[in-house]
């Protein structure tokens, strides 16, 4: 009766191992799933990073040719209000001269 009783026990126990080992696998593949899906994810971050990186440098590029543009069309303004001055002053000039040779004239 002892025998049997330890062989019962001894069968349970081997079940009980077979189904704890079963959970084990189990959870362990869960767990598996999960890193992959976390890996997933991260090499969809480090993807979404990079792309914002060469954006932000594409970014960089692209203002600092805008930035020079502005400065050649700001000396361009300058230049021509420059000139527009100097020719205000030229008609300016020739406006008092034609008064002064039609005071000369009336006389």
């Amino acid at each position: 009766a002892l025998g049997q009783q330890l062989n019962a026990k001894l069968i349970e126990e081997e079940r009980s191992a077979k189904e704890l080992s079963k959970k084990m696998g189990e959870i362990e593949a869960e767990s598996e799933l999960d890193r992959e899906k976390k890996a997933q994810r991260f090499r969809q971050m480090r993807a979404k990073v990079s792309f914002m990186e060469s954006e932000l440098v594409r970014m960089q590029k692209e203002h600092r040719i805008l930035e020079r543009e502005k400065a050649t069309l700001e000396f361009a303004l300058h230049e021509s209000k420059q000139d527009l001055d100097r020719r205000a002053k030229i008609v300016e000039k020739n406006t008092r001269r034609i008064k002064e040779l039609d005071t000369i004239a009336e006389r």
